[in-house]
């Protein structure tokens, strides 16, 4: 498990072992998790990204900026313009990373 901290935001990476897999090879894919969401450069990271949406379409909306966003993400997009009636928008920004939008 791998913990980042910074001003405005933390990111938590784990990673599971299962029988026959060594420490070594978990801590690797931790490490690949950190290196990937350190060279993205983006605030959000894609497994916060669908954790944030709730609170800001309850709250007062908002943007931010994340990776390729994970199904569970798309998913909850989906659900709050379902549910909540709130505008859920996701934009392409530059190199790779996009921008969620919810517009109240």
């Amino acid at each position: 498990m791998a913990e980042l901290d910074f001003e405005g935001i933390s990111e938590l990476f784990s990673a599971c072992g299962d029988v026959g897999i060594s420490r070594h090879i978990v801590a690797k894919r931790v490490a690949f998790q950190v290196q990937k969401y350190l060279k993205s450069r983006v605030p959000v990271g894609r497994f916060l990204a669908d954790q944030l949406l709730l609170p800001m379409a309850i709250g007062a909306g908002g943007e931010f900026r994340t990776t390729d966003p994970t199904g569970n993400t798309i998913s909850n997009m989906k659900v709050i313009q379902m549910f909540l009636r709130e505008y859920v928008e996701l934009e392409n920004s530059d190199e790779g990373s996009h921008i969620i939008k919810i517009e109240k």
